[in-house]
């Protein structure tokens, strides 16, 4: 077992910390780090004669790993280009950012948000009072994030996601997600207008759990680390075929960005988009490679036959 301090620099502040290390399979591996603050906090500290009163302890690690990466990415600017809003409090890209950390590292519900941020060193980042991360706050910053917006943020971000990473084969996926939002409250015209569920329709569920509503999600990942560069939910009564027509309209106006990256992509879809149609718009409209799988029903003659 090793103890060492290391520092690390955040938002152009550099903050130290005490990492633990131990010999996992042959190899140090750090297994704890702890938070000990700025030059000038361990220097006020080191200069006293007599211990703290009180010892604060911070979440670390993985909410400033996330603010790393969203600072290599410019993801706050990206926001805040496409969404903005008077300069009071935080901005949208800020408080999404929040809210997205929050889901990675604890997930909370939107009441307890405040409580979750004023126990890690988000809060030393972002000078506000945890009772700002109310249910409120969250609906009046979320409300910016409309289709159109988000799929302007997609096209900001893209260039920057895909920069080093390996586009050489990529997935395209749609799944579904069964919701419990009954008839009433989804038939209710002053329900839909708070609430905007139109997104929820009966369909046909790929968990096999039938009665409920569900919203459709298609997702475009890397092979390797499955990393996203594209997302669209639609509706739950819309079949996989049917909505792979604008995916590929989506994925035209995008083009561009990935021929900059890599010259030959392999596009990997399942049988469940298969049509004449959407074959040959993606035959003669994107010039990928591509691999897909085949229904039996669409191809007997090249079945196995006793």
């Amino acid at each position: 077992m090793m103890v060492y301090m290391f520092s690390k620099v955040i938002k152009g502040k550099r903050y130290y910390l005490l990492g633990e290390n131990k010999c996992i399979n042959g190899q140090s591996r750090r297994i704890s780090e702890t938070y000990l603050g700025s030059a000038d906090s361990l220097k006020k500290f080191l200069e006293g004669n007599s211990a703290p009163k009180e010892v604060e302890s911070l979440s670390f690690g993985l909410p400033a790993a996330l603010m790393d990466i969203s600072a290599e990415i410019d993801f706050i600017k990206a926001v805040d280009l496409n969404c903005p809003k008077r300069d009071q409090g935080l901005s949208v890209g800020e408080h999404i950012l929040i809210d997205i950390i929050n889901r990675i590292d604890e997930q909370q519900s939107h009441n307890r948000l405040g409580n979750w941020f004023s126990k890690t060193i988000l809060r030393k980042m972002f000078k506000i009072n945890k009772s700002y991360l109310s249910s409120q706050s969250y609906w009046n910053h979320w409300q910016f994030l409309t289709e159109e917006n988000i799929d302007k943020i997609q096209k900001e971000l893209l260039p920057r996601i895909i920069k080093d990473t390996d586009l050489s084969q990529i997935f395209y996926d749609p799944t579904n997600f069964s919701t419990f939002i009954d008839d009433k409250h989804h038939d209710n015209p002053d329900s839909m207008k708070r609430h905007k569920v139109s997104l929820s329709n009966y369909g046909k569920p790929k968990s096999g759990i039938r009665g409920l509503r569900q919203i459709n999600l298609a997702l475009l990942v890397t092979k390797d680390f499955g990393i996203p560069l594209w997302h669209k939910p639609y509706e739950g009564n819309i079949n996989d075929v049917t909505f792979f027509k604008e995916f590929i309209n989506s994925l035209m106006n995008k083009i561009e960005i990935f021929s900059k990256q890599c010259k030959n992509i392999t596009l990997i879809f399942d049988k469940g988009n298969n049509s004449p149609k959407n074959i040959e718009r993606v035959d003669k409209d994107l010039h990928f490679f591509v691999l897909g799988s085949l229904h039996p029903s669409q191809h007997e003659d090249l079945g196995v036959r006793p």
